[in-house]
């Protein structure tokens, strides 16, 4: 039997990069895909129902859907979602083997040889590295990491030189390597304890909010003493260090993707003062957010 590559060996072959974004009550049909798809969360919050379970999207998750299986995902009411879409093979296939992301996924009606070309879809290879699986759903990526290298490998896609091509390659290499990364180091992190977890979770729903640990101990009916103690126990991180690195992250990308001003971003994400702000910014990102908008954006 034929050994299969190594990550290392990966040579991928990017069909399709977009940039997607749902409004509340958005339902997609179920569909199947014939490559790999990564759904990488920006902002809001999605349902994806994909291999007999509901995978819940939040900024940040990662999701990596396989050819072949049926998959729909869902907005439900009261919230939006906004994303990067990689559609991709591990490896180059035989050029018969290849297809248009656009005409396989968005083209409606088909006639009678376009239906029997999907049909011949559903038998094409799928060869995977040898290696670490990725799971379905990934998350904890750092987003502060991961969403610029996405909006880098959208921009590159929509180009047509070679260098751009070239460029996207790389890119896509680098965040393979991120989430090995993350994967492999993923048994030596220590594991949350549910009550934490629920924690991190009410922080990410209610950040925009007055959030003190003595608030949300008593959100947990607990003493402050003991929950601060659990929580670090569990996160390795105090409350006020974990909802200061939510609030970052959330501003990151309001840098990024809107052109609000920094005061408003600021309020947006629950620090009015935009002097403080700044300064929390600088301290957890290495330079102010003016900087970092220019340099990102």
């Amino acid at each position: 039997m034929k050994k299969r590559p190594a990550f290392g060996e990966t040579d991928p072959q990017i069909r399709f990069v977009n940039h997607i974004q749902f409004p509340p009550g958005y339902t997609m049909e179920k569909r199947v895909i014939y490559d790999h798809e990564w759904i990488y969360c920006l902002d809001g919050e999605a349902k994806m129902d994909y291999q007999n379970t509901t995978f819940t999207l939040r900024p940040g998750s990662l999701l990596h859907l396989e050819p072949f299986q049926d998959n729909k995902m869902y907005v439900e009411s009261g919230h939006t979602f906004s994303a990067h879409c990689v559609h991709f093979d591990f490896f180059h296939l035989d050029p018969s083997w290849d297809f248009s992301a656009e005409w396989a996924y968005f083209l409606r009606p088909r006639t009678v040889p376009e239906q029997e070309r999907l049909q011949r879809l559903a038998h094409r290879p799928n060869p995977v590295p040898d290696g670490p699986t990725i799971p379905p759903m990934v998350e904890g990526l750092d987003p502060a990491v991961m969403a610029p290298l996405f909006r880098e490998l959208y921009r590159s896609f929509g180009r047509l030189s070679a260098a751009d091509h070239l460029k996207m390659r790389s890119v896509f290499l680098l965040i393979l390597s991120h989430v090995l990364t993350f994967l492999e180091d993923a048994e030596s992190r220590p594991r949350f304890d549910p009550m934490a977890d629920d924690a991190v979770y009410y922080m990410k729903e209610h950040y925009r909010e007055p959030i003190t640990a003595l608030s949300l101990a008593e959100h947990f009916h607990l003493s402050a003493k003991y929950f601060g103690s659990l929580f670090k126990k569990s996160t390795g991180m105090t409350i006020q260090e974990k909802l200061l690195s939510i609030r970052m992250e959330h501003a990151s990308q309001l840098l990024i993707y809107s052109k609000l001003p920094i005061q408003d971003i600021a309020a947006a994400v629950g620090i009015p003062d935009v002097f403080y702000f700044t300064k929390l910014f600088k301290k957890e990102k290495g330079m102010p957010p003016g900087r970092y908008r220019r340099q990102l954006q």
